[in-house]
């Protein structure tokens, strides 16, 4: 969940960050004027929140006793498009996965 700030409803957008290291991730945007977050990810967790397209999401890799700094991505790279059904992070689509998949099966039917 993002705790917006000043950002209107419509000028945030849906982002998706999944944790794809072996050790806790600790996520984080902090940007006053605009929104905060700030949460834990497991290993191969999928973490769903709104940001600012400007926002940028910093992480840091949790070690003992601290955090490490990692890597900053702008949350506009991490922009996902919801399933038309339903807002659950089990309809989260990607566009090129699903044109794979068109594509497969338009193969299938050629052959066929």
């Amino acid at each position: 969940m993002l705790i917006p700030a000043a950002a209107s409803p419509s000028s945030l957008i849906d982002c998706g960050y999944t944790n794809a290291e072996r050790t806790l991730q600790i996520v984080r945007i902090n940007e006053p004027a605009t929104a905060y977050l700030e949460r834990t990810v497991l290993p191969g967790q999928r973490l769903l929140f709104k940001a600012p397209a400007d926002a940028i999401l910093e992480i840091h890799t949790a070690s003992f006793a601290t955090a490490i700094y990692s890597d900053s991505i702008p949350c506009v790279q991490l922009e996902v498009q919801l399933g038309a059904r339903s807002g659950l992070p089990g309809s989260v689509l990607s566009t090129s996965v699903s044109e794979k998949a068109a594509e497969k099966r338009s193969s299938v039917q050629k052959v066929a």
